[in-house]
């Protein structure tokens, strides 16, 4: 993840929350995380319809 990105997240979880997290909080692993199993979901979807369609 960029660091603008992160960045972004921490203000967002800062306004909507009122909690501010370093960037070495270990709660943002889990967004990492979720970013990446929504990818590999994405591309897995993204496989089977294409084989469907064929």
């Amino acid at each position: 993840m960029s660091n603008d990105k992160l960045d972004a997240l921490i203000e967002r979880i800062a306004t909507e929350h009122g909690i501010v997290l370093s960037q070495d909080d270990p709660v943002l692993m889990m967004h990492t995380l979720n970013e990446v199993l929504l990818e590999q979901n994405k591309e897995a979807h993204a496989e089977l319809l294409s084989k469907t369609k064929s």
